[in-house]
């Protein structure tokens, strides 16, 4: 995909004269890529904690549980 669009924008810049900063966009979206990551749980963060993400969820309470995650979202929380 890659190979592709760096053709594409060669065929641009050559027939059209359309200049495409095809390397910046890709480092600005790594950028952007790495910093949502790191907001929403860092590059670490386990599936064996209770997390939300960007959503509405309801929840039991688990005993092994003492901390819940919620990121830009909405999360009730039920007792048994």
């Amino acid at each position: 995909m890659v190979i592709v669009l760096v053709g594409f924008t060669v065929i641009l810049k050559v027939v059209f004269h359309v200049d495409i900063p095809l390397f910046r966009i890709v480092f600005a979206l790594c950028l952007i890529y790495f910093g949502v990551k790191v907001l929403v749980g860092g590059f670490n963060s386990g599936k064996d904690k209770p997390t939300v993400l960007f959503v509405e969820s309801q929840m039991e309470v688990r005993e092994s549980d003492n901390e819940y995650t919620v990121v830009f979202g909405n999360l009730v929380i039920e007792s048994p």
